[in-house]
């Protein structure tokens, strides 16, 4: 396209400071090489071919942009994105690990083809924006940062093809005293009910409970699921 050009980014150009000086910069596409490094703090990249990213890529407090008709995402690095728009009329495929540690906007197409992880810490935790006018297909990994203690952790799931079985690798679903319950609001008595059979589904929305037994809890549980 007049205008934009494919940009490389070799070894021998160690760190690319091309960002650092734009708000905004156009690309028909973007290859960061092994060793290489691209720094685009605080900068936003709109990209109208593939990203593919062998090497280094920093992108705190910016967004990247795919603009293009069909594109993807690639490459050896498991990159981690801040945030992520998906124009309309851009159909984008998630072809290797990827992660987004802030929002992910879809106005176009976008097959995660369980490739994409949205991260959990203390501070933040990633999402899906649902003002999107487009979609988010295939399968994904949610994370949820919960802090140590004992006792209950309240969470629901954002995913519509989810089942207990989900969070076998987490809660004993069998344990004698139960961890796991869902909450029915109709209930005269208290709302939470035990949950535990395996393919019982969790729908989008309505209120979970998770029972821990030991206080060094803290840290990520992921949730893969179909959006």
């Amino acid at each position: 396209m007049p205008g934009r050009e494919i940009i490389f980014i070799k070894r021998s150009t160690a760190i690319a400071l091309l960002l650092l000086t734009r708000v905004f910069v156009d690309a028909q596409g973007l290859t960061i090489s092994s060793g290489a490094y691209f720094i685009a703090n605080n900068s936003n990249l709109i990209i109208y071919s593939n990203f593919t990213n062998n090497g280094a890529f920093t992108n705190s407090g910016g967004t990247v942009i795919f603009a293009g008709a069909a594109q993807t995402f690639a490459g050896t690095t498991n990159t981690v994105f801040n945030n992520i728009i998906v124009n309309t009329g851009s159909t984008t495929t998630v072809s290797t690990s990827q992660r987004i540690a802030g929002i992910l906007l879809s106005n176009g197409s976008v097959n995660a083809n369980g490739m994409l992880t949205l991260l959990s810490t203390a501070t933040q935790t990633a999402l899906i924006d649902g003002s999107g006018a487009g979609s988010v297909t295939g399968s994904l990994t949610m994370q949820r940062y919960l802090g140590a203690g004992y006792g209950y952790k309240y969470f629901s799931s954002p995913f519509t093809a989810a089942t207990v079985g989900s969070f076998s690798s987490w809660v004993n679903l069998t344990a004698t005293f139960a961890n796991f319950y869902n909450y029915i609001e109709n209930q005269a008595t208290s709302g939470f009910t035990v949950y535990t059979t395996a393919t019982n589904p969790l729908s989008p929305l309505p209120g979970l409970r998770r029972r821990f037994w030991h206080g060094n809890n803290a840290g990520n549980h992921k949730h893969n699921r179909d959006c």
